[in-house]
């Protein structure tokens, strides 16, 4: 049997301690509400709070508590982080990862699986002229 992981480490930079305790109490909340966002690492210190989880976690709710934040105490602000998707066999395609990046007003996704699956119906369409 395979176990299947989802792997992230960053850095939140909040312009003052007061905003950064926001955070962690904000994400401390939604932590005893969603019933996937669960996460090993949730530190502050100073005006920086650290987030991370070696598990996984439900990346959706995380950034949309990351968006209601800058929402309220940052709203030209911007967060993002990137993560890592990994099995514990070497088993085909599951690996990968990717990348958010969120603002008040909007969060970009981006999966290297599609990313690579993009890339590679492009080099087929070249190829056949489709």
């Amino acid at each position: 049997m395979a176990n299947n992981y989802c792997s992230f480490s960053f850095v939140v930079e909040c312009s003052n301690e007061e905003s950064a305790e926001a955070l962690v109490k904000r994400i401390d909340s939604s932590m005893h509400t969603e019933d996937w966002l669960c996460l090993e690492i949730l530190e502050r210190d100073g005006n920086c709070v650290h987030i991370a989880e070696g598990e996984g976690t439900d990346l959706e709710a995380l950034a949309n508590v990351l968006q209601s934040y800058l929402e309220e105490w940052n709203p030209t602000g911007h967060i993002g982080f990137t993560w890592a998707n990994y099995c514990s066999k070497l088993r085909p395609d599951e690996f990968g990862g990717g990348a958010v990046f969120i603002t008040a007003k909007r969060q970009d996704w981006l999966y290297s699986s599609e990313w690579l699956y993009e890339m590679i119906e492009a080099k087929k369409e070249k190829t056949t002229g489709n």
